[in-house]
């Protein structure tokens, strides 16, 4: 017998090994803790959007790029009314990252260039 988990973000986990049903659970309960409260944190801090430090970060250009399905808290989120001076945090819940304030936008693909933290 094996037991299908449905996470959030659409993905599926299926668990083969009952005995270790319940620390996968608990696994899954703390990671979506931590992204709910590394989202809650940002929004405090008046970030508009973050994106994690992945392929649509160019830090060597100084653009990020935002789509529009970015909704994943704790590691994309993106608020479609960004605009120039709007602050923005490049990194998630799990590695840290840098605040970055919006210099300008450019549409289709949404991207920003930014500029360091003031």
């Amino acid at each position: 017998m094996s037991v299908e988990i449905k996470h959030r973000n659409g993905g599926v986990s299926i668990v083969n090994d009952l005995s270790v049903l319940d620390d996968i659970l608990e696994a899954d309960r703390k990671f979506y803790a931590e992204c709910d409260a590394f989202h809650a944190k940002m929004m405090e801090l008046g970030v508009k959007a973050y994106r994690c430090n992945d392929g649509w970060v160019n830090r060597e250009h100084n653009i990020v790029t935002f789509h529009p399905d970015d909704r994943t808290p704790g590691y994309y989120w993106g608020n479609r009314q960004l605009k120039s001076g709007d602050k923005i945090f490049l990194g998630n819940a799990g590695e840290g990252g840098k605040f970055a304030y919006i210099d300008y936008m450019v549409e289709k693909p949404k991207q920003c260039k930014i500029f360091p933290k003031r």
